[in-house]
């Protein structure tokens, strides 16, 4: 978790570029088991250049951490984000007000992990990082990909 964590605060000072969503011009894309389709969202987007930086990030760290307690823990935090994410907002005892960190049990421990609260940020502080991230993305939008047809004759494979 360390190593993802370094690797996101190394990127954290360069400005993130709108991309594409991941239907490449599609409105949704197919299940790659199930054949059901999906329904995304296309738009050329910060958000989709966020997305892009993070998986670039995990891809990295899950090449450095192929086996063992590195990977569980990164297996486990991806199914976390596709779903509710993997930070909690709570008490900490001791301290006053809210704080931010990483849930325990996103990351498959049994047990709260007394190192995440050590790690924690006050919630004023957390939303204030973000409000900076957010306002340094670019906030303009570059054209979609239109689709290009060639018109007949058909080529007859000689």
């Amino acid at each position: 978790m360390g190593d993802l964590l370094n690797s996101i605060s190394a990127v954290s000072g360069t400005r993130t570029k709108p991309a594409q969503g991941p239907g490449f011009g599609g409105d949704s894309i197919p299940l790659v088991f199930s054949g059901a389709t999906v329904k995304v969202d296309n738009a050329i987007s910060k958000i989709n250049g966020l997305v892009n930086e993070y998986i670039d990030e995990i891809s990295q760290v899950k090449s450095r951490w192929r086996l063992g307690l590195g990977a569980y823990l990164i297996a486990k935090l991806e199914i976390a984000m596709g779903k509710a994410g993997a930070l909690e907002v709570d008490k900490i005892e001791g301290k006053a007000g809210n704080y931010v960190f990483m849930n325990a049990h996103s990351v498959g421990l049994s047990s709260k992990l007394s190192d995440f609260e050590g790690l924690a940020v006050r919630m004023a502080d957390y939303e204030a990082a973000l409000s900076h991230l957010t306002a340094k993305l670019p906030s303009k939008k570059t054209a979609a990909h239109k689709e290009t047809k060639v018109p007949p004759p058909e080529w007859q494979g000689n």
